[in-house]
């Protein structure tokens, strides 16, 4: 008896090759199917079953994702929720940056049935960097692939006692005034300055220009313009707000600013130097420059070799410059220069204007045959961009052998085994911006190949 085989690329295919003999001499019984019509059944019923059990499967998604920075006090303790669906559902897993599950440690981090990662409060003595001060990632995995969502960024905060002080400045009469707010390297992150208190009697907060004589910059310093005597006679304390606790804290000592009389021309100097300024859009930007000198200095902005001005969005308070609403139009080198008769002196700061990091992957969903060729790519917006990153099933990618990234927001792979199958994730960073998308992979038709006994 000859031999036959079944074929199919997709459903509706049929079968090629000389089938068998019917039986009974050349005639088939009535009501009783020929063997060629009982495998054309079983192969269109295996079709259809793999094509039911494909819309049966859905690839895991996050419906709630952490945040990407978590920062808490070790008398409160945190959750971080992460929430997956998928069909069938997908199993939450927690690790570490380098891939290491997160274990349970009794009265420290726990991983609750529903997925939610657990910090408890802990007393001060217990802190552990391994753990408190760590990046988590929950991955989502079902036999459709795994899924990671948005690396978190925890920092667990010990509640301490801390101060903060104003020292008192020497200035020149007719120059400005600056005054900062000394606050502890260890709370600093999480310690904002609110307000100055002058004289006990009235508070000054933040401004976009300011009163013609004190300007408070979104940055906490107090700046005082055009000193004289008078001014020698305030006294000025900060006011700070801990963004964990709530708690408010007032410098405990004034300070004051202390006049003094040049003798004869001063050439200006300033205590700036070169920086580089980062600012998101939409962000209201001071760059100050203030400089000590007599006769008291005149001040002029440069934006490359252009001066500033004419901006209904920028202006000037004293010698600081001020943008209203920056946008990615204003990233730019800026140069102060501040002269009088006696001289100049000059100061410039790079300014950097960030947008979101964003991504989107193309097609979301694909079907590729064997043997045939993947192509996926990244679609990424957001000023500016780091790093580039793809994943499949949670695994870092590289190009190599059958995978090619080029550029960075291209994958190829090809030619496609059935290992491939599964979620690819791209993901952009920029410092510690973090974006992603993933797409899912399923794999085509394969040939179908039966023989008869």
């Amino acid at each position: 008896m000859s031999g036959w085989k079944a074929t199919g690329r997709g459903r509706g295919r049929g079968l090629v090759g000389a089938p068998p003999r019917p039986l009974c001499g050349g005639r088939q019984p009535p009501g009783i199917p020929s063997i060629k019509m009982l495998g054309m059944m079983l192969f269109i019923l295996q079709f259809e079953g793999g094509a039911g059990a494909a819309r049966a499967t859905q690839g895991p998604s996050f419906t709630q994702e952490p945040p990407r920075h978590l920062h808490f006090t070790n008398t409160s303790g945190a959750t971080v929720s992460c929430v997956a669906e998928g069909v069938p559902t997908p199993s939450l897993t927690w690790t570490f940056l380098d891939g290491r599950p997160v274990d349970q440690v009794e009265g420290v981090v726990q991983v609750a049935n529903n997925g939610t990662l657990v910090f408890e409060p802990f007393p001060a003595h217990h802190y552990n960097a391994q753990l408190h001060a760590a990046t988590y990632t929950c991955r989502a995995s079902s036999p459709a692939g795994t899924i990671m969502a948005t690396p978190v960024i925890v920092r667990a905060v010990v509640v301490g006692e801390y101060e903060v002080q104003v020292y008192d400045q020497l200035v020149m009469s007719g120059n400005t005034a600056v005054l900062r707010c000394a606050v502890p390297s260890y709370v600093r992150e999480h310690v904002t300055v609110t307000s100055w208190l002058h004289d006990n009697t009235f508070n000054i907060y933040p401004s976009l220009h300011g009163d013609g004589k004190y300007h408070m910059t979104s940055e906490g310093e107090l700046h005082v313009l055009e000193v004289g005597p008078q001014d020698g006679l305030s006294r000025f304390q900060c006011r700070t707000l801990h963004q964990l606790t709530g708690s408010s804290q007032l410098s405990r000592t004034p300070a004051r600013i202390i006049i003094t009389e040049a003798q004869g021309s001063v050439p200006p100097r300033m205590s700036e130097r070169a920086g580089r300024v980062v600012a998101p859009a939409g962000a209201r930007v001071t760059l100050p420059c203030v400089a000590q000198g007599h006769p008291p200095p005149h001040y002029t902005w440069y934006r490359g070799s252009r001066p500033v001005g004419g901006s209904s969005g920028v202006w000037m308070v004293g010698g600081s410059l001020v943008l209203g609403r920056v946008g990615v139009e204003d990233t730019a080198q800026y140069t102060c220069v501040a002269n009088n008769t006696a001289g100049e002196t000059r100061y410039s700061a790079h300014l950097l204007v960030t947008l979101p990091v964003s991504v989107q992957v193309t097609p979301r969903e694909v079907q590729v045959d064997a043997g045939g060729r993947l192509e996926l790519r990244c679609h990424v917006s957001g000023e500016p961009v780091d790093t580039v990153t793809w994943y499949k099933d949670g695994t870092v990618l590289r190009s190599g052998g059958r995978v090619t990234i080029r550029p960075r927001e291209s994958l190829h792979v090809s030619p496609v085994h059935a290992s491939d199958a599964g979620v690819y994730q791209c993901a952009a960073t920029y410092a510690q911006d973090y974006a992603h998308a993933q797409a899912y992979v399923t794999l085509g038709d394969v040939e179908m190949r039966a023989t008869e006994i």
